[in-house]
């Protein structure tokens, strides 16, 4: 995880744990060789519906609907050796718990569990990043 998530947090027991974003927030892929990688989450919002737009370097990748239930997502990319910074955002606003009858304070907007990179081969001759 990058920047601006929350603490982990349980479904209920024998459950996934997830983290709620802010309004934007990071994920780090690190690769030993360039290639490419699928990466897999499940996603929810909170109070409201929204879509979550991530962008690799400036240049968008995806935009997905994030509804109240986790759902899978996920996306393969072509990605160098190194670390890899995504941006997440959602689209519409961050709110704060509180709002909703909740203790934290904190702006939050979609949570992420079972967040994973997999290795999935070399890079394609003709595909750039989000391809």
């Amino acid at each position: 995880m990058g920047r601006n998530w929350g603490t982990p947090r349980a479904f209920g027991s024998d459950l996934p744990f997830y983290r709620w974003m802010e309004q934007q927030s990071t994920l780090g892929i690190v690769l030993r060789e360039p290639g490419r990688v699928r990466l897999s989450l499940h996603l929810h919002s909170f109070a409201v519906p929204r879509q979550l737009a991530i962008s690799l370097a400036g240049e968008p990748v995806t935009t997905w609907q994030v509804g109240f239930e986790p759902v899978p997502h996920e996306l393969e990319l072509d990605l160098p050796a190194g670390l890899t910074w995504l941006d997440l955002m959602s689209i519409e606003p961050a709110v704060s718990p509180t709002d909703y009858g909740y203790d934290e304070t904190e702006p939050v907007s979609i949570g992420a569990s079972q967040v994973q990179a997999e290795y999935v081969g070399g890079q394609t001759e003709a595909s750039g990043a989000g391809q």
